[in-house]
């Protein structure tokens, strides 16, 4: 909460005007909204979406009377950030701040990103996180964009000169030499015992799939170990002459599923250097503008005919239907372990249709075969029994 109130006062994205007279800028009510803000966000970045209404009963409660907060009814606390195009500044809705989506065809399909609510505010708050050199954890089911989410930011962070980013992906194989070894061959020796990033710029590694690693006997994961340590000391050992090596102006952000399914839990030694953010599943609503604008983009882009553009609303519609539907009826048991549907089998399923080449596909009932294709290939196949697939 502390460093991102320091960051919203002090920071290089800040945009509170100390040096303005009082009659053009009230501080005090600017104070107030934003003191909200951090803790809003720096306490209850972690909560998961079932418990945002009892969070924000919690913070208005404590709030209530407070002079200078002025906080919208609707929605929750979590749907507002401080705007300074106002005076006095004032919570604004983070709908203010989503930018409209442009499909590239070179882009691929998994890296695409289709701005909502959710992954502008993340997008946001990493960025004003990093400008503080503090770590940030995403957590949150698979298939809720926490890789996507990062990779975009770090990509308009990279665009701006300033800062290199570094992404390494955690299997159940990663080993703490590996890892270690790939960190530093993207740092530069600063004498015989630092490293750091170039001159003028900063180093951000994304870990992606932190807690993958596999423990070893005693139940530590080394290359876990290895990063908190890094967390902890700001450096390594050098693995042959066994003298320690400073590491200087580098970052580290991560990204993991919930544990499960070969994945563990993370110590408390080393998330506490982090801020948790927990991302929620998308609705229902978001899930269907997300692909109706990714299938919109493919057909219009690649001159499919106005009658296949015209379908997408109902595939997609089907598709999220089709997902939600058995995500609540066929769920896993003993005998049916593997019924286990997240949002990646939905992207799966739009993926396939994507694979469309107007040559062969002209018209509504030839896209509506290949859809029906794809949705028995990633759901259909699945299932174990005639009543399971009628």
């Amino acid at each position: 909460m502390c460093k991102l109130l320091e960051e919203l006062l002090f920071g290089a994205s800040s945009e509170y005007q100390w040096d303005k007279p009082a009659e053009e800028f009230d501080g005090s009510a600017a104070l107030v909204q934003l003191f909200f803000f951090a803790l809003v966000w720096g306490v209850g970045g972690n909560v998961v979406e079932a418990d945002f209404p009892a969070f924000d009963d919690l913070v208005r409660q404590q709030f209530d009377g407070v002079r200078g907060v002025r906080c919208p009814n609707q929605g929750t606390v979590f749907d507002y950030f401080v705007s300074f195009d106002v005076n006095p500044p004032a919570l604004a809705p983070w709908d203010a701040l989503v930018g409209a989506f442009e499909y590239k065809e070179e882009v691929a399909f998994f890296d695409l990103m289709v701005p909502t609510v959710v992954t502008t505010r993340m997008g946001w708050l990493l960025e004003r996180y990093l400008n503080q050199g503090h770590s940030v954890l995403f957590t949150g089911s698979t298939g809720v964009g926490k890789s996507v989410v990062a990779k975009d930011t770090l990509e308009r962070l990279q665009a701006k000169g300033e800062w290199v980013p570094v992404t390494m992906n955690f299997s159940a194989q990663t080993s703490a030499l590996r890892t270690q070894e790939t960190i530093e061959s993207k740092l530069e020796k600063k004498g015989k015992s630092r490293l750091g990033a170039a001159p003028g710029k900063k180093m951000v590694i994304f870990v992606d799939d932190l807690n993958m690693p596999k423990l070893e006997e005693y139940g530590a994961q080394p290359p876990i170990e290895l990063l908190r340590q890094f967390q902890d000391f700001r450096g390594f050992y050098d693995r042959e002459q066994l003298f320690w090596k400073g590491v200087e102006d580098v970052t580290l952000i991560a990204a993991c599923a919930p544990p499960g399914g070969g994945r563990n839990a993370i110590t408390p030694r080393f998330t506490r250097h982090f801020s948790v953010f927990a991302l929620p599943a998308p609705d229902d609503k978001a899930l269907k503008s997300i692909f109706v604008q990714i299938m919109k983009g493919f057909f219009t882009t690649t001159g499919f005919s106005k009658a296949v553009q015209g379908s997408v609303e109902g595939m997609v519609k089907t598709a999220v239907d089709i997902y939600f539907r058995m995500s609540t009826d066929l769920l896993p048991t003993p005998a049916k372990s593997h019924y286990v549907f997240n949002l990646r089998d939905l992207s799966k399923c739009v993926q396939g249709v994507l694979q469309a080449d107007p040559s062969t596909i002209r018209d509504v009932d030839q896209v509506s075969e290949l859809f029906w294709h794809e949705s028995l290939r990633v759901f259909h196949d699945r299932l174990i029994n005639e009543e399971d697939k009628t």
